[in-house]
């Protein structure tokens, strides 16, 4: 969950850098981190949760495992237990570095079939399977008003980021109302335009739609007159018997 009090301060950009030229400098102190398991804990309802280090941000992200599918493969960054891994199928709620990142390793790992929505996967593609994306979302910022500094620092940021992020490419799509290993597909667009939550027997597995203690960042590109993320999240909260759970809650 997000607000831990032991958490590391976010890896600075010349860490990000390390990394990328193979430095264990900052790897070391992420996994040394108390709250950071990178091993399956067992919870209620049969689900097991996996946490993995995150250079930014929140400072960690939530995989889980539940009936033999794994939800989302964390950024890709440092060791992540893929091979011990019991995974039949892997589902991605959503193509944003840190829940697909890792989806190309995992899948590799295990043997498993990566699903991952239509909409969300096309959008995977033309983000990640492009080396201009920095540049095309930092233009995005500039038209916005972000001060060209900070907009530099994302573009770094960006290809530093690239290395790590390895999605899986032809994964089986998904649509609403498809089915995957006995969990219902639902679209939660939002937080990103291609979100996919999973249902089955009162559990969802949500990706950030929902968030613990914050309020997950809605898209831009969704912010629209005829589109209400908070009507979307009391529907889903209301088709769930339990708390919804996701990557990052």
């Amino acid at each position: 969950m997000y607000g831990f009090s032991d958490h590391l301060k976010p890896m600075p950009l010349t860490g990000l850098r390390a990394l990328l030229q193979g430095s264990s400098r900052y790897s070391i102190r992420m996994s040394s981190a108390g709250s950071i398991e990178q091993t399956f804990v067992q919870l209620e309802d049969g689900i097991q949760r996996l946490t993995l280090p995150l250079p930014t941000g929140p400072k960690h992200v939530h995989c889980y495992l539940a009936h033999g599918t794994l939800f989302d493969t964390g950024l890709g960054l440092g060791e992540a237990p893929w091979e011990s891994t019991d995974a039949e199928r892997i589902a991605i709620t959503h193509f944003h570095p840190d829940h697909v990142g890792g989806a190309q390793a995992a899948a590799e790992a295990t043997g498993a079939r990566v699903f991952q929505g239509g909409l969300d996967y096309a959008q995977c593609e033309r983000v990640w399977g492009s080396d201009d994306w920095p540049e095309r979302i930092a233009a995005w910022f500039v038209r916005h008003g972000v001060p060209a500094a900070v907009v530099e620092d994302l573009i770094a940021q960006g290809h530093a980021y690239a290395a790590f992020i390895r999605y899986a490419i032809d994964p089986e799509l998904l649509y609403k109302g498809s089915e995957v290993g006995g969990w219902q597909v639902l679209e939660l667009p939002g937080h990103a335009d291609g979100h996919l939550g999973f249902l089955r027997d009162g559990v969802l597995i949500g990706g950030d739609h929902l968030l613990r203690r914050i309020t997950p960042a809605v898209a831009r590109w969704r912010a629209r007159s005829s589109w209400r993320p908070g009507s979307s999240i009391r529907a889903t909260a209301n088709r769930s018997k339990t708390p919804p759970r996701g990557p990052g809650s």
